[in-house]
C-alpha cells in the first residue's frame, strides 16, 4: 500500500524559449516536445502506481514559466488540476 507518492525528476536544461540565455536550438517546439515527454512519463508513473504523484520535485528549470506550462498540459492531457507550483530558483554556480 502506497501512502503517497513523491517524484524527483532531474529535468536537464529545461529552458524557457523565450529567454536571452537559451541556446539557440531552444525553441517553442522544442519546449513543447520536452513538456509532452515529461507529462507522458509521469502518466506512466501513475499507471505503475495506481496514483498520481502528491509531490512533484524537479531540477535544472530555467523558470516557473515552464513549470506552469507543464502545469497546463496536467489540464488538458489528464483532466487533473496540479497542486500549487513553488519555485526556488538558483542562480548557476558556474
Amino acid at each position: 500500500m502506497i501512502l503517497f507518492l513523491a517524484l524527483f525528476w532531474n529535468l536537464e536544461n529545461f529552458f524557457d524559449h523565450r529567454s536571452e540565455n537559451r541556446p539557440r536550438y531552444w525553441t517553442a517546439g522544442r519546449l513543447k516536445a520536452k513538456c509532452d515527454a515529461i507529462s507522458k512519463e509521469i502518466f506512466r508513473v501513475a499507471d505503475r502506481y495506481g496514483c498520481y504523484p502528491e509531490f512533484l520535485a524537479f531540477a535544472e528549470v530555467e523558470n516557473d514559466h515552464v513549470l506552469r506550462r507543464l502545469s497546463i498540459l496536467f489540464l488538458i492531457q489528464f483532466k487533473t488540476q496540479p497542486g500549487k507550483i513553488i519555485a526556488y530558483l538558483f542562480a548557476d554556480p558556474d
